[in-house]
């Protein structure tokens, strides 16, 4: 399989898991969603001094930073997810746009797979079974 087969895959099965979140987590306004920013397009200066894609990792890391993440069973440092609804399933379109040039696929590839691992503990934290497609 080819990376843009298998990021394609990734980006199903994290739309699917975002989209069947626990119901206990809320669903939060614009104003109120820690995710909002995804809404936002990327800073100038930020795209100026360190590119387009840099941009972007870095406008993901200020909606899941380092001190809020979580650590997994294997130790890894994964994002928390603390909301559902459409506010964080627009990480499906931002992954998407800036999975470009290889800078943009090794940023957004790892980016899917670590949200990926951050949605399913949010599943077994909250004891719901997500059954993928």
């Amino acid at each position: 399989m080819d990376d843009k087969t298998a990021f394609s895959h990734s980006l199903a099965k994290l739309q699917h898991l975002l989209q069947h979140l626990p119901s206990r987590l809320p669903v939060l306004t614009t104003a109120d969603s820690q995710y909002s920013s995804l809404l936002e397009p990327l800073d100038k200066d930020w795209k100026d001094d360190i590119g387009v894609h840099a941009a972007a990792n870095r406008h993901l890391e200020l909606c899941f930073p380092l001190s809020a993440r979580i650590a997994n069973e294997k130790g890894l440092r994964i994002p928390s997810i603390s909301e559902r609804g459409p506010i964080i399933e627009e990480l499906i379109p931002f992954l998407r746009r800036y999975y470009t040039a290889e800078e943009g696929k090794c940023y957004m590839q790892k980016w899917a797979a670590d949200l990926i691992n951050g949605a399913e503990h949010c599943y077994s934290a909250h004891s719901k079974v997500c059954k993928l497609f």
